[in-house]
Formats: structure tokens, C-alpha cells, sequence
């Protein structure tokens, strides 16, 4: 049989909440909780069950978690939904921890494909001056789905900027086709 919990004996057991049985506006607030589980399936369960309604709880929760980790569930959520817009994208990109932005310029492929707008290709020029390796990596992969003149600018001068760093240099080249 399976194992669900180890504790010492005479421990006062912590309730697992039944996140199947929250409604759909608890499940975002859930994505701000302290604990990795409660985020991830309240995650699994946003997007399983496909509630567009939620696109403008998800936005909130991107603009004002203090925790990186409920701002970026709340993008992945969104996208999971099919729900991303360019806003959001230009949230992200924008955000203090270059975790959120990193995935941000991750989740706005999409975006990229179609006509991205002035913001997003506003916020994706100052990526190219990024502070975070990581940031600057992940632009560099997504501009190659991004099929505009601009792309090209950018990913020149990520390589103008990137000598001596391979991992960068990589990133650019697998953009560059096309560019």
C-alpha cells in the first residue's frame, strides 16, 4: 500500500484541505499559498477546469502577490488557459524576480507568433539589457519565434553584448535562421 504521511507519534496532524471543493476563486488565492503542493494542484485544478471567468483573478494575482512564486504560477495558469495576453506578457517581463520574468518571455511565444503590439515589443528591447544570464538566454530562444525585423536587432545586439559567454552564444545561434 501507499504511504501518505509519516509523523511522530502524539503529532497533531495538519488538515490537507480538499482543493477539489474550492471554488474556482479560492483555487487562485490558493496559488498564493506558502505551501508547493496547495500551489501546484490549485494550479492543476485551474486549468482542469478550463474556467475563463478566472482571467481576471489570474491578472490581480500577477500584479499584486508579493510571492514570486503565486506571480509566476498565476502567469502559467493563464497560459494554461489560453487565456495569456500581451498585458500579462509585459507584467511578467516587468516583474522583480528574474525567475518570473524569464518564464514570461517563455509563456509569450504565442504572442510572439501573432502581432505582438508596441508594449511587448517595447519591454523585450529592455530584456536585451537584462541584469539576470537566465533572462537574457530565454529571450534569446524565444526571439527565434518571433518573425519580425526587430527580432533580428535584438538578437544582434544579444550578441554583441554576450562574447565569451557560450550558453548565450548557443541560445542566439538557434534564433538566428530566418533573422
Amino acid at each position: 500500500g501507499r504511504i501518505w504521511r509519516i509523523v511522530p507519534k502524539g503529532a497533531k496532524l495538519r488538515k490537507i484541505p480538499r482543493l477539489d471543493k474550492l471554488p474556482t476563486q479560492q483555487l487562485v488565492w490558493a496559488l498564493d499559498h506558502p505551501n508547493g503542493w496547495q500551489r501546484d494542484t490549485a494550479q492543476q485544478l485551474l486549468v482542469q477546469r478550463n474556467d475563463k471567468s478566472t482571467a481576471g483573478h489570474l491578472g490581480k494575482l500577477l500584479q499584486s502577490s508579493a510571492n514570486p512564486k503565486a506571480r509566476l504560477h498565476a502567469l502559467c495558469t493563464l497560459e494554461g488557459l489560453g487565456r495569456l495576453r500581451a498585458e500579462h506578457a509585459v507584467a511578467g517581463m516587468s516583474d522583480r524576480h528574474p525567475g518570473v520574468r524569464e518564464h514570461a518571455v517563455r509563456v509569450s511565444e504565442p504572442l510572439l507568433r501573432s502581432d505582438p503590439g508596441d508594449a511587448l515589443g517595447k519591454v523585450l528591447r529592455r530584456l536585451v539589457d537584462d541584469p539576470e544570464i537566465r533572462v537574457r538566454r530565454q529571450l534569446a530562444f524565444s526571439l527565434g519565434e518571433w518573425d519580425a525585423p526587430a527580432a533580428g536587432e535584438l538578437l544582434g545586439r544579444l550578441a554583441k553584448s554576450s562574447a565569451g559567454q557560450p550558453e548565450l552564444q548557443a541560445a542566439i545561434t538557434s534564433s538566428a535562421v530566418g533573422h
